[in-house]
């Protein structure tokens, strides 16, 4: 059932950088006190000619006798009621989840796990001999799981209240399928960062993920403070730079923090902070485009403010590892199996009911080495 309604129209519109004064008007005739009207501008008489006096017209009357009715205003003020065209929604906290490291496809939502297989060779090579033993290669595979998490949402349309929100201009059933859509995204983005605790299933988060190494704290500045708020253009740089000598180090040379693109996830509270500037007067965001020539890429993450006991944190890592593995080299994986699916719908007498939902197994951290985490900024 759908219900067509008739929005108001606005008479003009004037963006704010556009406002000035207008002092070309020139009085010509009555009709041009019309031409005021999409200023605003509206006269509460009418205009006979421009070169007579304006006139008002009144009667009088013998015998006037009392009223006899309620004193009352003349006018209700429902036909006084000008409705502006369109609607505002109220918005929520954004998410940035799949900007941060991305989302794969994978499974599908009936399934209870998803399995990450790691392999890592093993070999002594031993000097040679022709009378020496020789010692053989082996190989040792390890799984890792992650439980796949579904999560619900419906709604239920009767025809009296889609009747009656068509009343108000309203496409009650796509305010409501656009709530559930947005609701399942939000519960999506938050397993993503911070897993999903039900009893013995294994299902974590950027935040949470077991393999994740132990944050830095990051150097106290000059003024006796680690946060970015309070520190100098040099002391930001030296944090970053030793984010990247640390992943030099910890992936033995492998990765080359200067050279290949990078990703840096920061909590939001500090990001301001990278326009902080040196005495001659380049921020750190020109340090950044300067020094990580194969780009490093800023995303700025609400999760991560007072993410570490209070504190606010970091991670950087690079956008991906390539080696021989056939995973893609990706860092962190998002392994979702549906993002929104419509589970059936249920018909009643005076309308109908639908249901949603989503699945996801979480985050998976595949190389623990090329993660740095800074917390304290």
């Amino acid at each position: 059932m759908s219900y067509e309604t008739q929005a108001t129209k606005e008479i003009a519109h004037y963006p704010a950088a556009k406002i000035k004064a207008y002092d070309g008007f020139k009085f010509k005739d009555a009709n041009s006190f019309k031409n005021l009207d999409s200023l605003g501008i509206h006269c509460a008489f009418d205009v006979q000619d421009s070169n007579r006096s304006y006139v008002a017209t009144s009667y009088a009357m013998d015998n006037l006798q009392a009223p006899i009715t309620t004193p009352t205003m003349i006018v209700p003020v429902q036909f006084l009621q000008e409705w502006a065209p369109g609607f505002i929604r109220i918005v929520t906290q954004v998410r940035t989840i799949d900007e941060f490291i991305g989302m794969s496809i994978i499974g599908s939502w009936e399934m209870q796990e998803v399995i990450k297989t790691t392999v890592e060779g093993i070999n002594i090579p031993t000097a040679y001999g022709d009378y020496n033993n020789v010692n053989f290669a082996s190989w040792n595979p390890n799984y890792e799981r992650r439980t796949i998490v579904r999560n619900t949402n419906g709604i239920d349309v009767t025809a009296l209240n889609e009747a009656r929100a068509a009343r108000g201009r309203f496409n009650h059933d796509g305010e409501l399928r656009r709530s559930c859509t947005i609701g399942l995204e939000i519960l999506r983005n938050m397993i993503g960062f911070r897993g999903y605790n039900n009893g013995l299933n294994q299902t974590y988060g950027v935040l949470n993920d077991p393999s994740l190494p132990s944050y830095v704290t990051v150097p106290t500045g000059i003024s006796g403070f680690t946060d970015w708020a309070r520190k100098t253009y040099l002391e930001i740089v030296r944090d970053l730079k030793n984010a990247a000598a640390a992943l030099i180090t910890n992936s033995a040379g492998n990765i080359k923090p200067y050279n290949e693109p990078m990703v840096l996830g920061l909590a939001n509270a500090a990001v301001a902070q990278l326009a902080t500037v040196s005495d001659f007067g380049n921020s750190v965001n020109d340090f950044i485009t300067q020094t990580f020539k194969g780009g490093l890429r800023i995303v700025a993450i609400p999760e991560f403010n007072a993410a570490n006991g209070g504190a606010n944190v970091f991670y950087m890592f690079p956008e991906k590892f390539m080696d021989d593995s056939t995973d893609g080299g990706r860092i962190f994986d998002q392994m979702v199996q549906t993002k929104f699916y419509n589970t059936g719908v249920e018909k009643t007498t005076n309308g109908y009911k639908e249901q949603y939902l989503n699945a996801t197994a979480g985050v998976y951290l595949s190389r623990p080495w090329a993660v740095y985490r800074a917390t304290g900024v």
